[in-house]
């Protein structure tokens, strides 16, 4: 006599949603707040990533739609030129050109690093251009108060 047990069929967990996106422990794109959103994306251009690149990864991390993204993304690029966020801007260029100055070091790549330097001398107002008048020209200034 031969005993057989009967055994349910264990249903595999799905990994990917309706539109073939893998589901992950991520929360949902509504879940996440707009500045959040935006902090995410200006970190990711503060790390050099470019305009389609934050696009592509955004589509696929939050499941949106590519235009949904892109209307995103622009608006946090609108928003970095704004004024409110000029302090941020400013601060978070700094921290950009450091780490090229940090990476250039370490890869002995000096020209690159003295450019970087330059740059964040610049920013800062290290520099202030001379104007040099030679010769015998006359320089009139008119001031119409």
């Amino acid at each position: 006599m031969k005993i057989t047990r009967k055994t349910k069929k264990v249903k595999k967990m799905r990994t990917e949603d309706k539109r073939g996106t893998k589901v992950t422990n991520r929360p949902f794109p509504q879940q996440i707040t707009s500045d959040a959103k935006r902090y995410l994306i200006i970190n990711d251009i503060a790390q050099g990533m470019t305009y389609h690149d934050i696009v592509d990864k955004y589509v696929e991390e939050w499941g949106l739609g590519f235009k949904s993204v892109q209307n995103i993304v622009n608006d946090t690029i609108a928003y970095m030129r704004s004024d409110e966020a000029k302090e941020s801007l400013i601060s978070m260029n700094t921290a950009r050109l450091e780490n090229i100055i940090t990476d250039s070091m370490k890869d002995g790549d000096r020209k690159n690093a003295i450019k970087a330097i330059d740059t964040e001398n610049k920013m800062a107002g290290a520099y202030t251009e001379k104007v040099q008048i030679e010769g015998d020209s006359e320089i009139n200034l008119n001031f119409d108060f």
